[in-house]
């Protein structure tokens, strides 16, 4: 059995959702991509036996806020062993909605499942991070099974915040569930995230295409598109009109060499899609 290293992030800085960006790694773009390698001996300790699709990136600035609440309120629990794990969320808006759990011996409801109650409350409707802590001391804490299947059913694009040996990483909720049941009555709609730096030409419409990889549940449909980072936290909404898949053989070999510079540990094998879409230029 091997050992699943994760490596340092490649030289240049890159957004994980498809788009090429170059340039040193700064506050704007800190989406890295985690290079997995196997090797014996490791200190990570964290065995696999197999190789996996990695979609663990590092916390964008935002995201850094919500593990940051969730953190703050698990240390303010005090000793009290009916509430001793915190959650945070953050809205489409920017706001930030904490919560504590209910422990009762009949299967209280986890912080996670109370922060969103909360986030309803107060109007949310569409989450993109959440992350959970502990108290006494535990610091951050993944979800158990009962939560990720609330939320992939109920905000199946949410990134949620997960502990490794050394810093906190983002994982799609979809990468946290696997081979999962799907609600059928799910929510409609689907958020697919850009960089800020793609704001303005996805707004005027130069830009109506990208290509992606490893974002296989992408589809024809309604659509917010979400720009991480952007200090207004812009978001717009529109459509995925068109989902093609192809190949890096398929590709202009500049763009091909693009993708395969800033997505280092794509087999040449990778399934990518071409997804055509539009905005709706009367939204937010």
């Amino acid at each position: 059995m091997g050992v699943v290293q994760f490596g340092e992030a490649h030289p240049k800085c890159r957004e994980i959702h498809g788009e090429t960006i170059h340039g040193r790694l700064t506050r704007d773009c800190r989406r890295w991509i985690l290079v997995p390698s196997i090797r014996a001996g490791s200190q990570m300790g964290l065995r696999q036996t197999c190789l996996i699709s990695l979609r663990a990136v590092e916390p964008l600035e935002d995201d850094q806020r919500v593990i940051d609440a969730a953190e703050a309120l698990a240390r303010r629990l005090g000793d009290n062993d009916n509430h001793t794990v915190a959650a945070a969320v953050m809205d489409i808006d920017g706001r930030v909605h904490e919560a504590v759990n209910v422990y009762h011996f009949t299967g209280g409801p986890c912080a996670e499942l109370v922060v969103l109650g909360v986030a309803a409350t107060s109007g949310a409707k569409q989450l993109l991070t959440i992350a959970a802590a502990g108290d006494r001391g535990r610091g951050l804490i993944s979800p158990c099974g009962r939560c990720r299947q609330v939320l992939l059913d109920q905000h199946p694009d949410i990134l949620v915040a997960v502990p490794t040996e050394n810093d906190p990483v983002m994982r799609p909720i979809r990468k946290l569930l696997p081979d999962t049941y799907f609600y059928p009555d799910a929510p409609d709609g689907q958020i697919v995230r850009f960089n800020r730096r793609y704001h303005d030409e996805v707004m005027s419409g130069e830009k109506t295409s990208t290509i992606r990889w490893d974002e296989e549940w992408l589809a024809v449909g309604q659509a917010t598109f979400v720009f991480e980072g952007h200090p207004q936290f812009a978001h717009v909404d529109g459509a995925i009109t068109a989902v093609e898949a192809t190949t890096l053989t398929a590709l202009d070999p500049g763009h091909a060499a693009g993708l395969r510079g800033h997505y280092p540990a794509m087999p040449d094998d990778a399934k990518l899609l071409r997804v055509e879409f539009r905005v709706d230029l009367h939204g937010t």
